[in-house]
C-alpha cells in the first residue's frame, strides 16, 4: 500500500508539475495507492460556493490529470466543500480543494471505502477521515483434503476436538 498526501500550489503554472509527477508515478504503481491532500484546484463550479476565479482551464487540467492518472473518487459524506476563506457575507468562499482519490488496485483490496469531510473547526480546511473495511481477498480459501477423512483415528480425533 502507498499513501501519498501533497499540497497542490495555489498558482496554475507550478500545479502543472504536481500533476506531471501524479500521472508519472501513476504509471508505474501497481499496488494499492491512496492519493490525498489538498491540492488547491476544483473539478468544476459545483465544488465551488461564493465568487471564484477559478479557470475552465484549471478545471479541465485537473480532471484530465485524475483520468490520466486512472485516479478514482473516493465516495464521501459530509461537508461537499472541505476550505473556506473564513469571511463573510459576500466575501464568504467555500471550495472542495481537498480529497481521497485512489487507484484500482486500492478499490480492489478495500472496496467498500469511503471518508468523511467533517466540518472545519480550528483550520479554514476540513478534516478528512478515511473509512474501511477489510476485504480479506488476500487470504487464502479454505480447503478441505478429503482423503484425511479415511484416515484412523479422524473422526475420533475430531470429536476430541470439537468437544474441548
Amino acid at each position: 500500500m502507498v499513501i501519498s498526501v501533497l499540497y497542490g500550489d495555489c498558482d496554475l503554472i507550478p500545479r502543472r508539475t504536481l500533476w506531471n509527477t501524479l500521472q508519472s508515478v501513476a504509471a508505474d504503481a501497481d499496488e494499492p495507492w491512496l492519493v490525498l491532500g489538498d491540492f488547491n484546484a476544483v473539478i468544476d463550479d459545483s465544488e465551488v460556493c461564493g465568487h471564484a476565479a477559478d479557470t475552465s482551464a484549471s478545471m479541465n487540467e485537473f480532471r484530465q490529470c485524475i483520468l490520466d492518472s486512472g485516479l478514482i473518487h473516493l465516495p464521501f459524506t459530509g461537508c461537499p466543500f472541505t476550505w473556506h476563506n473564513c469571511s463573510t457575507g459576500n466575501r464568504s468562499l467555500w471550495k472542495r480543494l481537498d480529497r481521497m482519490l485512489v487507484n484500482e488496485a486500492w478499490l480492489d483490496k478495500w472496496p467498500n471505502a469511503s471518508y468523511i469531510s467533517a466540518l472545519p473547526s480550528t483550520s479554514d480546511h476540513s478534516p478528512l477521515i478515511i473509512h474501511s473495511e477489510y476485504s480479506g481477498t488476500d487470504r487464502r480459501p479454505f480447503r478441505f483434503d478429503n482423503f484425511l477423512t479415511n484416515r484412523s483415528g479422524f473422526l475420533d480425533s475430531v470429536k476430541l476436538t470439537w468437544n474441548n
